[in-house]
């Protein structure tokens, strides 16, 4: 999976409005038979994984900040 990341920190009047914008593909780049490359569909992630990652990286990533010290 691959997708473009841009990070945004202000506004058009200079105010600070730190917000990230991501484009993510929902397919992969495969190879057939023959060695050439193949756009294939991936599914989509089901409720219950989704709530499972909402969960998880918040606390994870409060944890890398506290382990830092920057929390």
């Amino acid at each position: 999976m691959g997708g473009i990341h841009a990070g945004q920190r202000f506004g058009g009047s200079l105010n600070l409005y730190s917000h990230r914008l991501m484009l993510m593909m929902d397919a992969v780049y495969g190879k057939n038979s023959d060695g050439t490359p193949v756009f294939q569909q991936t599914v989509a992630p089901r409720e219950g994984k989704l709530r499972t990652l909402a969960e998880t990286i918040p606390r994870r990533l409060l944890g890398l900040m506290k382990r830092r010290g920057t929390l």
